[in-house]
């Protein structure tokens, strides 16, 4: 297949974990991602899961990207 000479943009979904008992600054998450990821917000609870718990957020973090870095570097974000 022939180079176009346009650049593909691929946009990544990446999972946010805020909870009450360890809340995160979205809006800054937000503007760090702004153009590289969407995001999925995921209650993650701050304690150990139970069986049914994990399946429950196993299925949450489905079609988010994490697995793998992006071919251009891992995507590192780290907000307080």
């Amino acid at each position: 297949m022939a180079n176009s000479g346009t650049a593909t943009t691929r946009k990544y979904r990446v999972a946010v974990t805020a909870t009450e008992d360890f809340p995160v600054s979205l809006p800054s998450v937000r503007q760090a991602l702004k153009g590289v990821a969407s995001i999925k917000i995921v209650p993650l609870p701050f304690r150990p899961l139970d069986t049914v718990e994990e399946t429950k957020f196993a299925e949450m973090f489905s079609g988010v990207h994490g697995d793998q870095p992006p071919r251009s570097g891992p995507l590192r974000l780290l907000v307080h």
